[in-house]
């Protein structure tokens, strides 16, 4: 049976449904992208090493966080599993980034990080976000 126009036609989108979404973005105020940024973070010398991520950290005198996802080449040679890594990553943070304030964030992706599985994965990237 063919179904009328006003079943195919798209739905309304409310003004809820728009404001969540928007809480999902993640905007370039919440991401560190120039080179200095990352060798800035990257000279302080504090981090924190799981068996899939290397994090390190440092203070930027801000009242949010920002953070750099590195997955390079050697962690996995298929862009699809290196964009995933890093979806998940920025899954993470915007999920504790009201816990975690006022710190420049570089997560670098380990080797074992494209075989480990989502709950593994997940497990992982929960404690280093309350850690």
């Amino acid at each position: 049976r063919a179904k009328g126009r006003a079943e195919l036609a798209p739905k309304r989108i409310t003004r809820k449904q728009r404001a969540a979404v928007a809480d999902r973005s993640f905007p370039r105020s919440y991401r560190l992208i120039r080179a200095a940024e990352f060798k800035a973070v990257l000279t302080e010398k504090r981090s924190s090493k799981e068996h899939l991520f290397v994090v390190y950290a440092r203070e930027n005198r801000l009242t949010r966080s920002r953070i750099g996802i590195t997955v390079s080449k050697r962690t996995s040679r298929k862009a699809v599993q290196r964009n995933l890594l890093k979806r998940l990553v920025r899954e993470s943070f915007r999920y504790h980034s009201l816990e975690v304030t006022g710190l420049d964030i570089v997560a670098i992706a380990r080797h074992p990080s494209a075989f480990a599985q989502n709950k593994e994965f997940a497990k992982v990237l929960k404690d280093i976000g309350t850690g």
